[in-house]
């Protein structure tokens, strides 16, 4: 029996464990040399050293409890947050993610600092696997994320920084977002876990498409009850964000 997202191609292994939501069977059984064993919830198996073995809530290990003041987060804001690597941010997720600052009022996006380090090539056409339509992107190239928030209208002071810290302090500290938005095609996967269990929902995914990888998160979200959170396209994921955090319904 095998807990991973792909498969061995061999016989010698029997089955494989999966959910329904990340794993999409039966189109998917066809792939794998296993037969699949589906999980009533998600099949993502999170047992983080740090936390597992730990009771909540979890105490910083420098005794700081985290506040937006020391974040450099208004506290009348809106936060919108992003915790994942670099290598996520991409032509797909980053004009979505400018759309919904534009949509929502007194919105801020709080990134970690190497999306500034090495900022997202935007170029090309946008492809979610279906259902978004490979729609056109604007082209920053190596242009920072400060200046290209100035060339699509939004100010640089929206964009706030993480500065360092330990990951116990850091993941503490997620939970001072209002909304967290999910990458796409490459989904979040122990950055999702970690904050869900920690914090709870709202996390936004984006599910559009068949791989395993783009629809983990979703997957997450559907084993601790929260599906509604997921969007099927980059317009409902941009739609969906401005009703979490907002409050009001798009129609």
């Amino acid at each position: 029996m095998l807990a991973a997202p792909v498969t061995t191609g061999r016989s010698t292994t029997t089955y494989t464990l999966a959910d329904a939501v990340s794993t999409r069977p039966p189109q998917a059984a066809s792939f794998f040399a296993e037969r699949l064993v589906l999980l009533p919830t998600s099949a993502y198996p999170f047992a983080h050293g740090t936390w597992a073995t730990r009771d909540l809530p979890i105490s910083s290990p420098t005794g700081v409890t985290p506040t937006r003041w020391a974040e450099g987060l208004d506290r009348c804001s809106l936060v919108l947050s992003s915790f994942v690597q670099r290598w996520k941010l991409n032509p797909i997720v980053w004009p979505a993610w400018l759309n919904v600052l534009r949509r929502v009022p007194r919105s801020v996006l709080w990134i970690l600092q190497h999306a500034l380090d090495s900022p997202p090539a935007i170029s090309g056409s946008g492809d979610t696997g279906g259902g978004a339509g490979g729609r056109p992107t604007a082209r920053f190239g190596g242009l920072s994320a400060m200046l290209a928030l100035e060339l699509v209208d939004i100010h640089s002071r929206r964009l706030v920084v993480m500065r360092r810290m330990p990951l116990e302090d850091h993941v503490l500290r997620t939970g001072l977002a209002d909304l967290t938005l999910d990458t796409h095609p490459y989904s979040a996967h122990t950055t999702a876990a970690d904050s869900l269990w920690l914090h709870g929902p709202p996390w936004l995914a984006l599910s559009a498409g068949d791989r395993f990888d783009s629809r983990l998160s979703t997957s997450v979200l559907a084993g601790v009850g929260s599906s509604e959170s997921s969007a099927h396209s980059l317009r409902a994921f941009e739609d969906l964000a401005l009703q979490l955090a907002t409050g009001s319904r798009v129609t």
